[in-house]
């Protein structure tokens, strides 16, 4: 099911982002150096999920070196709370941990870190500290490790005061010396207009040992707030992430409470806007999060805004130059990105939740293509995690929420791991 769309590309901030420089015709040049010969990309279904294996994946899938996938899910396992997962290559799957709900957590929407030693790290949205100090009485929440004896240690357990609470369906990031940096929808500040959602969220910091320590704590003004996606970290030790809420309030914004911003923390806890999205053709609302090209330049995309107000594709230039790649039409199921891929040679791979949902491409030439747009039966409905690529089998690897075998999970399916041939 292959459709190819063309959304024009328009430029917001001006500078370099208005043309085609040297460096973007660079790309296309090693996309055609490194790409095999034009073919057609097919999705098929990898693993079909089951109550006791788990129900509902959301989080990003992470491969090992051999070509064994690992995720989370939402509910399923014996408490329904939730489960971490290992499928092989030939598509059996492992339960590794069920969640209790309790001190371990519960409802991981995250995807996984794996470490060299073959250590799962991660995220709960519940669980933790259940009443007392945290506001609810499901829990705020946990950042976990999971041992390959199928060990589970929890490393943190959020209060939802200072240091956040409820961390969404983003993965962690890891710098490579013994930390991971991670964000939470809410805690932080609680006043002003934060109190109204229970916080804007944080950025944290916390080492494989479990040293815990916020960043940046956002307030819900032009600086952001509920930040959203995996955090990118730079070679300097930066991180940049986009937040759903919080920026420009009012004018060409229709959200009362912003249209979100792409930020950038230092290892020291200070905050800079990049870019405070407007609304309108500069877009709105993204849970994307970033991916880099390694030469500074960073991608993302947004929800809502556009042309047609269905979403954008944008790139950001190191000088903070944004330029819009993509205007969805939604049409076909695609529409505004719920997480982006990029692979070597520049192309950038999608999934949109809305509809039944889609995955596409847009390559080097903006050129769109849906790879496949699902009907909500055998092949899932609703992807949300991104797509990881599997060096080992050389495809591309996502999850659907719901669907697949319609007789579990309440004639809902418990979702689908898919697999996309280059």
């Amino acid at each position: 099911m292959h459709q190819k769309m063309q959304g024009g590309r328009s430029d917001v901030d001006g500078g370099e982002g208005k043309t085609v420089t040297a460096r973007f015709a660079l790309v296309v040049l090693c996309a055609v150096l490194l790409s095999s010969p034009l073919q057609a990309q097919t999705l098929s279904v990898f693993y079909t999920f089951t109550p006791d294996i788990g129900a509902g994946p959301e989080g990003n899938l992470v491969a090992d070196g051999q070509g064994n996938l690992y995720g989370t899910s939402t509910y399923g396992g014996r408490a329904q709370v939730g489960t971490i997962y290992k499928i092989d290559t030939h598509g059996t799957p492992t339960l590794l941990y069920a969640f209790t709900g309790k001190a371990d957590g519960g409802v991981p929407e995250g995807g996984l870190v794996r470490d060299a030693a073959g250590n799962l790290y991660g995220t709960t949205f519940q669980g933790g500290i259940l009443g007392g100090s945290c506001p609810s009485l499901l829990g705020c929440g946990v950042v976990f490790k999971l041992s390959p004896s199928g060990r589970l240690t929890p490393l943190h357990a959020f209060t939802g005061g200072a240091d956040g609470s409820a961390p969404g369906f983003f993965s962690l990031t890891a710098d490579g010396a013994g930390n991971l940096y991670g964000t939470t929808l809410g805690g932080g500040n609680l006043a002003g207009s934060c109190a109204l959602n229970a916080g804007c969220g944080v950025v944290f910091k916390i080492s494989l040992a479990g040293k815990f320590g916020v960043l940046y704590t956002f307030n819900g003004t032009g600086d952001g707030s509920e930040p959203r996606g995996t955090l990118f970290r730079d070679r300097a030790g930066n991180l940049y992430g986009t937040t759903l809420y919080g920026g420009v309030k009012g004018a060409t914004c229709p959200n009362v409470v912003g249209c979100g911003v792409v930020y950038k923390v230092t290892m020291s806890g200070k905050e800079t806007v990049v870019h405070s999205f407007s609304g309108g053709a500069d877009g709105s609302g993204s849970q994307a999060g970033l991916v880099s090209d390694g030469l500074g330049n960073l991608y993302g995309g947004t929800e809502d805004g556009g042309t047609s107000k269905f979403g954008t594709v944008f790139e950001l230039s190191p000088a903070g130059n944004k330029t819009i790649l993509f205007n969805f039409s939604c049409g076909n199921g695609a529409c505004g990105p719920d997480s982006l891929t990029r692979d070597p040679a520049g192309n950038l791979y999608g999934v949109s939740f809305a509809g039944n949902g889609s995955v596409f491409k847009l390559d080097v030439n903006e050129n769109l293509t849906v790879i496949h747009a699902f009907v909500g039966g055998s092949d899932g409905v609703h992807p949300l995690g991104g797509l990881v690529f599997n060096t080992a089998t050389h495809s591309l690897f996502g999850t659907t929420f719901f669907a697949g075998d319609q007789g579990d999970c309440a004639s809902n399916g418990c979702g689908v791991v898919y697999q996309v041939e280059p």
